[in-house]
C-alpha cells in the first residue's frame, strides 16, 4: 500500500492532525475507493534515517501523546525526507484554513513547486500525481483558478436554476415556426 508523507513546520495540535487524516480518508473512500494510499505523519520520537524505507500509515484517531516532528522550513522537510516525489506540509495556515502545502520535489529532494490543497483533497491529489494520472502543473492551474490559490476549495457556491429558458428537445422551436405558441400539436 503506497504511503504519502506529511511533515509539519509548525506546532500542529492533535485535533488538526485528526481532521486531516479523517477528511483525507473519507474523501478517498467517496471519490476513489479503489486507491489504497495512506498518509504518514512524521513523528518526533522516531529515527527516520531507517524507518522511511517502509513507512507505516498514521490512522485516526490520534491521542494526545502523538507528537509530530517539526522541521524549520519546507525546503528542510523536502531535503530531509527522501520518500516519494511529493510531500504534504502543515504550517500555521493549516490551523486556520484546513489546507496543507503540497510540495513537488526534484532530484535530491529540492523543491520544484508548491500549492495549497484542502485536507479533503490532499491524499487523492498525491495518489493521482504519483500514478501519473495528473500533472503538477494541472494542480497549480486548478489551484490558481479556485478560491485563493487553493486546490479543492471553490470561491463560489454552485447556483441553482438557470439563466436560460429550458427547451424540450426542439418542441419550442417547432411551435414558434408553426405559430402554435402555448398549444401542443398532439
Amino acid at each position: 500500500m503506497p504511503s504519502y508523507l506529511v511533515c509539519c513546520i509548525a506546532e500542529i495540535p492533535v485535533q488538526v492532525l485528526n481532521k486531516l487524516l479523517t477528511d483525507a480518508l473519507v474523501a478517498r473512500i467517496q471519490h476513489s475507493p479503489g486507491n489504497e494510499g495512506e498518509l504518514v505523519i512524521v513523528k518526533a520520537d522516531e529515527d527516520y534515517d531507517f524507518v522511511w524505507k517502509w513507512p507505516k500509515k498514521t490512522a485516526p484517531p490520534l491521542d494526545e501523546s502523538f507528537r509530530p516532528h517539526v522541521t524549520a522550513s519546507i525546503a528542510e522537510a523536502s531535503a530531509r525526507y527522501t520518500v516519494g516525489s511529493y510531500i504534504a506540509v502543515l504550517d500555521q495556515h493549516s490551523l486556520v484554513d484546513e489546507t496543507a502545502v503540497l510540495v513537488a520535489r526534484g532530484p535530491g529532494g529540492g523543491v520544484t513547486g508548491t500549492v495549497r490543497v484542502t485536507f479533503a483533497s490532499i491524499l487523492i491529489v498525491m495518489v493521482l500525481l504519483e500514478n501519473g494520472t495528473m500533472d503538477f502543473s494541472e494542480v497549480l492551474s486548478v489551484g490558481n483558478s479556485q478560491g485563493g490559490g487553493m486546490y479543492g476549495r471553490l470561491t463560489e457556491t454552485p447556483k441553482k436554476g438557470s439563466l436560460f429558458r429550458k427547451r424540450n428537445m426542439g418542441i419550442d422551436q417547432d411551435r414558434e415556426a408553426v405559430g402554435l405558441q402555448g398549444r401542443r400539436r398532439w
